[in-house]
């Protein structure tokens, strides 16, 4: 039951989203490149491990999906989906960026 809609507390969620290339604004960036640590999130406000900027690495990292695409599918598990109100970011750390940074903002029922 990955794509519940609207999403639900403590149950796996899939949402599928595009990244705006930073050397070209107003564009999608085709094919994007995501790398460990790229992708954090925080539950209610409150990160459980402070990793980088007080947010924890998303288990599972985002994908383009299909191949070679815009699409980007981001994945949580139901213990990252276990609050109120869930952040994702994506950050690109390489220099220079090859994307914008992003937030998502999942608001979660039971």
């Amino acid at each position: 039951m990955a794509n519940v809609n609207p999403p639900k507390k403590n149950q796996i969620f899939q949402i599928y989203i595009q990244l705006e290339s930073f050397g070209t604004p107003g564009a999608f960036q085709t094919n994007p490149t995501l790398a460990a640590g790229d992708a954090t999130r925080i539950i209610d406000g409150v990160a459980s491990t402070l990793g980088a900027a007080g947010t924890d690495k998303l288990i599972t990292l985002p994908a383009v999906t299909p191949a070679s695409s815009r699409w980007v599918k981001v994945t949580l598990s139901a213990s990252e989906m276990n609050g109120d109100n869930i952040g994702v970011q994506l950050v690109d750390q390489t220099s220079p960026k090859e994307w914008n940074d992003t937030a998502i903002e999942i608001e979660t029922t039971t």
